[in-house]
């Protein structure tokens, strides 16, 4: 930027390998205390039987993905940004334990946000670290995590897509490169970390902006609350499953749709009762 009093607060970004890792470490604890919360995205990777799996489908195998990279944004403004690079073709890697250790040093107390969060890197996260971190008060799983997809609803339920890519475009005015164009037909893996730098990073500082949206549209409306007590605890419970599954019992799956149908038609009832009091059309 041009205006020297914003320069402080413009985007710093880093690719974090084993030659820097030490003073990555040293600039994160500096700046940790004053992060209002953490952005944080993964960049994976699956065996080829995950393609076999998936062809001629749309999805990924999140139970396969592995981490090749891991995207950071902490500051003021959640203006510094870290891609910690673990799996990289062709760099200087750090290994997952200097990852987890990294990672370990954001304090408890303080959120970290991620996009579909409950779907992805709660799930890959638990996968890599659930034994290391399975006496941390999170049964495993990565402590005090939101997923601003879902805050993405308590904005607008009635948008035909949460995605990252389209809110970002449609809220924060930037249209993102997308994964097919970066990788051109490549795994994360058979990158390098410089190639995946910017890509690697995008997420997180987009994450970070509709994450300060969303959060300013709640405290407006008075929702924060509620999504801290409705939503978060469920999402932990909803990745354990995915990962674990989850027992099913079509006896009881039976019993509650019959209950949901019964207590359908008698609401309806009700509102169409409604309805023809007020001299409603149709």
């Amino acid at each position: 930027t041009k205006e020297e009093r914003l320069r402080e607060w413009g985007a710093q970004v880093r690719l974090v390998t084993s030659a820097n890792y030490d003073a990555a470490v040293s600039f994160f604890k500096a700046h940790i205390d004053e992060t209002p919360f953490v952005s944080l995205d993964l960049e994976t990777t699956v065996p080829q039987e995950s393609d076999e799996w998936l062809a001629g489908r749309k999805g990924v195998d999140v139970i396969a993905s592995t981490i090749v990279g891991c995207g950071l944004t902490f500051g003021r403004n959640n203006q510094y940004g870290f891609y910690c690079s673990v799996d990289h073709k062709d760099t200087d890697n750090i290994s997952r334990e200097q990852l987890a250790t990294l990672l370990e040093l954001i304090p408890q107390e303080k959120m970290t946000v991620a996009h579909n969060a409950a779907g992805f890197e709660l799930p890959v996260l638990y996968k890599a670290y659930g034994e290391r971190w399975k006496s941390n008060g999170w049964r495993g799983f990565f402590p005090n995590m939101v997923d601003s997809r879902i805050a993405a609803s308590y904005w607008d339920e009635n948008q035909q897509s949460h995605g990252l890519k389209q809110l970002t475009k449609l809220l924060l005015g930037y249209e993102q490169t997308s994964y097919d164009e970066v990788t051109q037909g490549r795994k994360m893996s058979e990158m390098t970390a410089a190639e995946t730098l910017s890509y690697g990073l995008d997420d997180v500082y987009t994450a970070a902006g509709l994450w300060n949206f969303f959060t300013t549209i709640m405290q407006i409306e008075d929702t924060l609350e509620a999504f801290m007590r409705i939503e978060q605890y469920p999402m932990y419970l909803s990745a354990l499953s995915f990962v674990n599954g989850t027992p099913i019992s079509l006896a009881r799956l039976r019993e509650l749709k019959q209950k949901d149908e019964a207590t359908n038609a008698e609401c309806t009832q009700v509102l169409n009762e409604y309805l023809i009091k007020q001299g409603g059309d149709g």
